[in-house]
Order: structure tokens, then C-alpha cells, then sequence
């Protein structure tokens, strides 16, 4: 065989292995930001919208769709993907993002809307709730024409079967042909419990701030206004504890020399008369001298 021929028949055979590649393989558009908007109507549209207070996925667009996110290929359940994407790729590192925050919230009942070839709506409310309820993780399983429970069932038992995680709880909600299970837990090996229901009005805000003092001055002024009940820390880290009965307090943190960091507090107090600061709490960070300052609001 000449060599343009056996060129030709290399390129014929790559051809043909992306072609079953993506037939039979994974597809992760959504992934790897890949997935472009259509019109909605000849071709899919995805629109994803957060907030503390509700996660909500609209599908618009053909049921045979083509393959946007599965573990396996297939082009005519796209309504369906559009589960995994909202709650998998979506609202799962959405709910972390929210504990590290502060927000603490678990899920209210969740609905779906469908019209066939047309449209798929799953809405996902966010209930504000106390810290030791809060929810770090969801994931669901289901189908197009079926339930998905085998799946489902798998997964629900890799999650209570972890010691690592708490489980919350459960949905399974229906609308025409669909059926999604969902499923949402707290991963405390990551997120460990800091409060219990006996105390609904007290938070610990925990700020890493790497041994890095302009970290640890702008977490504690993104803090805002507080009720502060209590501050304690370690080598690298500063726990914030909130309760709503505790006096409103401004933080931040000052740092210098040693024989300029007395220096460097009074200037602070004197930029701001209004509310000077009432303790400094002593807390050197690489050796460096420094001050966790409290600013008194009324």
C-alpha cells in the first residue's frame, strides 16, 4: 500500500473511532463548558438561576436534543440531562459555597414542570435553617419513561453507607413522563457540626486565612456588622462565633514590628473616632505581631 493510501485509511479509521467514541462514551459539554445555547426550540437552552432562596434549571427545546451531560451517550432523553446539571454540576457546589458562608439552609419541597418537546423546569426551594441542619451535598438519579430507582437505590446506599456523610433527606417528584430522585446530605467529614438546635441563634464563622495577614484583615471586615458572642483561634485558623443577642461588633486585623504595632493601633483608634476599637485581641501570625481589633457599633 502506498503511502498516501495508508494515510487515508489511518484517517478513515480515526474517523470512525470518535464517531463510536461519542456514541457510546460520555458526553460533558456541560463539564468541560463546552455546551452552547440554542434557539430553545429547534435546539436546546439551558437556563440556570441561584439564590439562598431557590435553585431553579429550565430545558427548553426538542426531546431529541443531542447528548449535553451523561455518563452515556444518548440524544434523545435531553430533558432528562437536565437533572444531573442543575442538581449535580450546579446546585451541589452551590450548597458548599453557601455554607462557607455563613447561609444556612436545606431543601423545601421540590417541584417539576414538563411539556413534552418543549420544555423541563425543576425548581429546588432553599429553606433557611440552623447550622447543624444545614445541608452540604445533593445529587439525584432518574429517567425519561422510567423511574430510575436501581440507580437511585445505589446511590442512596453509597451515601448512607459512608460514616462520612449525615443523610437529610429524600425527594422523588414526578411530572409527565419524568421521574427524578433526590437526595441530599452533609458531608461532616468537611463540614462537622459546630452548633446544636439548642442554640438556633448562634453561627461559628471559620476564616482560614493560609498565614496570610491581609486574608485574615479582608474575611474579617467581609464579616460586616456581627453580634459577637466569642472569638477564638488557632495557628492558622480564626473562628467567629455570632449569637443574635450578643452586642453588634466591626472586626478586622492590624499587624507591624513589634516595637510599631502599639503605634499602629492608636492610629487606628484615631481614624475612627466614631467607633474605636474596645479590645484588641493579641494573635501573631509568622511571628509577625498583630491585633484582631474590635469595632464597637451602636
Amino acid at each position: 500500500m502506498s503511502r498516501l493510501g495508508k494515510l487515508k485509511r489511518q484517517l478513515i479509521e480515526e474517523a470512525n473511532k470518535r464517531i463510536l467514541g461519542e456514541q457510546s462514551g460520555r458526553c460533558d459539554q456541560w463539564k468541560n463548558g463546552t455546551f452552547q445555547n440554542g434557539d430553545g426550540i429547534t435546539t436546546p437552552k439551558i437556563t440556570i438561576s441561584k439564590s439562598p432562596t431557590e435553585i431553579i434549571g429550565i430545558y427548553e427545546g426538542p426531546d431529541n436534543g443531542g447528548c449535553i451531560q451523561r455518563s452515556k451517550y444518548l440524544s434523545t432523553d435531553t430533558p432528562h440531562q437536565l437533572a444531573g446539571i442543575t442538581v449535580y454540576y450546579e446546585a451541589a457546589p452551590y450548597l458548599k459555597e453557601l455554607y462557607t458562608k455563613g447561609v444556612y439552609v436545606t431543601i423545601g419541597k421540590i417541584t417539576m414542570e414538563r411539556d413534552r418537546d418543549k420544555m423541563f423546569k425543576i425548581t429546588i426551594p432553599l429553606v433557611s435553617t440552623t447550622e447543624d441542619k444545614a445541608i452540604t451535598n445533593m445529587n439525584e438519579r432518574g429517567g425519561m419513561g422510567h423511574s430510575g430507582r436501581g440507580p437511585y437505590n445505589s446511590l442512596m446506599s453509597a451515601v448512607k453507607n459512608d460514616s462520612d456523610n449525615k443523610l437529610i433527606g429524600e425527594q422523588t417528584v414526578v411530572a409527565g413522563e419524568m421521574t427524578e430522585n433526590f437526595i441530599y446530605w452533609r458531608n461532616i467529614s468537611q463540614y462537622p457540626i459546630h452548633t446544636t438546635s439548642s442554640s438556633p441563634n448562634t453561627h461559628k464563622h471559620s476564616i482560614k486565612h493560609n498565614n496570610d495577614q491581609e486574608t485574615l484583615a479582608q474575611d474579617l471586615r467581609d464579616l460586616g456588622i456581627i453580634n459577637l458572642k466569642s472569638i477564638n483561634h488557632n495557628s492558622n485558623q480564626v473562628n467567629v462565633i455570632t449569637d443574635t443577642t450578643s452586642p453588634l461588633v466591626s472586626m478586622s486585623y492590624i499587624w507591624s514590628d513589634a516595637d510599631e504595632l502599639d503605634e499602629v493601633f492608636q492610629t487606628v483608634k484615631d481614624a475612627n473616632p466614631n467607633t474605636p476599637p474596645k479590645r484588641p485581641i493579641r494573635y501573631d501570625i509568622n511571628g509577625l505581631p498583630g491585633y484582631i481589633i474590635v469595632f464597637k457599633q451602636s
